[in-house]
């Protein structure tokens, strides 16, 4: 059994500190799961405005390519997050290729999940031309990892 942290919000989205705490435990069960999404590498959000109980405003971001990059070595585990494509099928929050070539770079030999959060603003309302159906999403994910790999 491995237990595995992923980047979702506070001390975990600093990757420079959760590598930190990786080399002070040295265990080989312990690792990582980088998690491309934007908001995972949020450190520190906005207080909430009034009405609301959370805030999506990050005013303290890591950089979610340098930190995948940072948290590679100890991944046992990548969750390849999406949430909307352009016209050419290419995310649009995210860099797939530059993500795929840190990747390959690294000896990573885990699971690569795919995470389409489209579905999930499509659940709050959102503009349904701007997203795709959760099974699109989620082959729209697909072909981006398969066409950079």
């Amino acid at each position: 059994m491995s237990i595995v942290i992923e980047n979702h919000g506070g001390f975990t989205s600093d990757a420079a500190w959760l590598v930190d705490l990786m080399k002070s435990i040295n265990h080989p069960n312990l690792g990582t799961l980088p998690d491309f999404g934007t908001q995972n590498f949020c450190i520190e959000k906005a207080s909430p405005k009034e009405g609301r109980i959370f805030s999506s405003d990050c005013i303290k971001q890591y950089d979610k390519y340098q930190g995948v990059e940072e948290m590679l070595p100890y991944a046992k585990g990548i969750s390849a997050k999406s949430i909307r494509f352009d016209d050419q099928g290419e995310e649009t929050n995210t860099n797939f290729e530059r993500m795929i070539k840190l990747i390959k770079a690294s000896s990573f030999e885990g699971y690569m999940s795919i995470e389409y959060e489209g579905a999930l603003m499509l659940m709050f309302g959102q503009n349904p031309s701007d997203y795709l159906a959760p099974t699109e999403g989620i082959r729209a994910t697909k072909k981006l990892i398969e066409k950079y790999l």
